[in-house]
């Protein structure tokens, strides 16, 4: 029996000629499909609004596509699923069971959203991704590869789940990292940051991986371990417990990090005055004065705030007051290294006047030269 008719209005789209709908049970109007190939007169499914359905593309069930979604190439919707929004399914796709894509999502390829998984946003799954279960995938992040994305994971942001990689459990992979290759992040871990997880190396349990950090060859991060800063955990390394890797520390395949330990190599000024230097955009026409001129704005900022604590009884923010000092270090730096000067020197130079100053006894008084 049959579902709908064809109202005889049509709609050119693509160099094709999309034919509009209207549900006998009720005469709604529904949305566009190319031919009834695309639309299953089984079951409860249907395209309204201003969806369209078209190429090899096949919707049933009672899956729904509407707003302005787009079904076409070979991709399937089937199930409970829904498609809506901005939303694009195409390539052989599948969108299956209750799975729902909406925003401005795009699945593609050979990709699977299948169970109660949710795409949204500005997300991508493509390849011969898969993502199921109650997972979610939203922001503008991609999955794709054969990557899985399941349990009650989440990937959202910047992030990349790539490779044969697998997200899992009630993990979270946010902000702008990377998970690929045959790397497993499961549990409640977290993965943010611009961090990398790769090879075949595991996050799992409650452990996190933020900052600038990598963890990859058969490397394990588990318990309530953190890594994070610029450090790497990489080769057979466990990291577990409560401990903690930092800073610019290497864990190699000899180490084990116990659990209540704490890995760092300390930032030198040498280091920092490098690092920072790579991030200085101002032209060679503007040197010393930017940094200079900037020195003075942001050390002006910071008393402003310190200002309005005397003034108002603000409360100084710690986090706030060590960001505003690292600015003010970053246009230090900078200034150092226009004028050709090591910020480890400069430091060296002025412990030795201070050292000097107090063993004369003159650390209290004015003028440079005492």
């Amino acid at each position: 029996m049959d579902k709908y008719e064809f109202t005889g209005g049509t709609l050119e789209h693509e160099g094709r000629t999309l034919k509009g709908i209207r549900r006998l049970i009720d005469g709604e109007l529904g949305g566009w499909i190319e031919s009834e190939d695309n639309l299953s007169h089984l079951g409860d499914s249907w395209v309204g609004d201003d969806a369209k359905v078209y190429g090899n593309a096949w919707v049933c069930g009672n899956a729904l596509v509407y707003g302005d979604a787009k079904v076409y190439d070979g991709a399937w919707v089937s199930g409970d699923a829904q498609v809506s929004g901005d939303a694009k399914v195409f390539g052989y796709a599948e969108v299956c069971g209750g799975a729902k894509v909406c925003g401005g999502a795009r699945v593609f390829g050979y990709a699977e959203v299948c169970e109660d998984a949710k795409v949204c946003g500005g997300a991508q799954v493509y390849g011969d991704a898969w993502v199921g279960d109650e997972a979610k995938v939203y922001g503008n992040a991609l999955v794709y590869g054969k990557a899985k994305v399941s349990g009650n994971a989440q990937v959202f942001g910047d992030a990349e789940v790539w490779g044969d990689a697998k997200v899992y459990g009630s993990a979270k992979v946010y902000e702008d990292s990377v998970v690929y290759g045959d790397a497993k992040v499961y549990g409640k871990a977290k993965v943010y940051g611009n961090a990398l997880v790769l090879g075949n190396a595991q996050v799992l349990g409650n452990a996190q991986v933020l900052g600038d950090a990598k963890v990859w060859g058969n490397a394990e991060v588990y318990g309530n371990a953190k890594v994070y800063g610029d450090a790497e955990v990489f080769g057979n390394a466990l990291v577990y417990g409560d401990a903690e890797v930092y800073g610019y520390a290497e864990v190699d395949g000899s180490d084990s990090i116990e659990p209540t330990s704490s890995v760092s190599e300390e930032l030198t000024f040498e280091d920092y005055q490098l690092e920072s230097s790579k991030t200085a955009i101002y032209s060679g026409s503007l040197d010393i004065m930017y940094p200079a001129l900037g020195l003075a704005g942001e050390v002006g900022e910071t008393l402003n705030k310190i200002k309005k604590y005397y003034r108002d009884g603000t409360p100084l923010d710690k986090e706030d007051m060590a960001k505003e000092l690292g600015d003010i270090l970053w246009y230090l730096s900078a200034l150092a290294t226009d004028l050709d000067l090591d910020l480890e020197y400069i430091a060296i130079k002025n412990i030795m006047k201070l050292k000097d100053r107090q063993e004369r006894g003159v650390i209290g008084g004015s003028g440079d030269y005492r």
